[in-house]
């Protein structure tokens, strides 16, 4: 077994939010010393942070594509900001896909998250 893959018990992976980086479940093969091979599994991480508990085969797979769909369209977000020129049609289909994954593993992305304080807004001042 790759070192990079997590241990299965009975159809199942036992994620540990603890565990060292080479432990963390990613692909094989993922080079964790560039810089998107750290993004994916930071991205990877985040997702089964949202997903909680023991996360099932079937689940990691959806988690798994949820992040190379989250590195493309960070890619696409990277290049528009630079005044690129992207492929509009595809970077929304990309988007759609990447909502309907998180809503197949039950994240409300449209939800803050519940440890982050509600936004207050600013005082208004008037002098």
């Amino acid at each position: 077994m790759a070192r990079n893959q997590p241990k299965k018990a009975k159809g199942r992976l036992e994620i540990q939010a603890e565990s060292p980086a080479f432990n963390r479940p990613a692909l094989r093969g993922v080079d964790r010393r560039t810089a998107g091979g750290r993004r994916y599994a930071e991205i990877l991480d985040s997702i089964l942070a949202a997903i909680g508990g023991t996360v099932r085969d079937e689940q990691m797979i959806l988690a798994r594509r949820a992040a190379s769909i989250a590195l493309v369209c960070e890619s696409e977000d990277a290049r528009l900001a630079n005044g690129e020129v992207i492929d509009g049609t595809a970077y929304v289909t990309l988007a759609n896909a990447l909502s309907r994954l998180f809503e197949s593993l039950g994240i409300d992305s449209a939800r803050p998250p519940s440890d982050r304080p509600e936004r207050v807004p600013p005082l208004r001042i008037f002098g």
